[in-house]
């Protein structure tokens, strides 16, 4: 859904572990780290990890099954369209 929004640059970790995803957001530097809630590193033990080594990230988690979006240190949404994860990647 994101790929087709002008300014965004999509960049694909292929972190097998939570450690491999630490360093991966370490060098790419990223705004906004997003995952689905099925993925391994949508754990606990990865997100917190995540969040106290990069403490200005926003990292946003999907549910497929329900369209909600968990952003950490700042709210939930429902996803009921495009604009909406839109809005929650792109949010100050």
């Amino acid at each position: 859904m994101v790929s087709v929004e002008e300014g965004l640059e999509i960049v694909i970790s292929e972190a097998s572990d939570t450690n491999e995803l630490v360093l991966a957001v370490s060098k790419i530097n990223p705004d906004v780290v997003l995952l689905n809630d099925s993925h391994p590193m949508a754990a606990k033990e990865a997100l917190t990890k995540l969040m106290t080594t990069q403490s200005k990230i926003r990292i946003v988690i999907v549910n497929d099954d329900n369209n909600w979006l968990h952003i950490f240190n700042k709210e939930d949404l429902l996803l009921t369209k495009l604009e909406d994860l839109l809005t929650a990647i792109k949010a100050d």
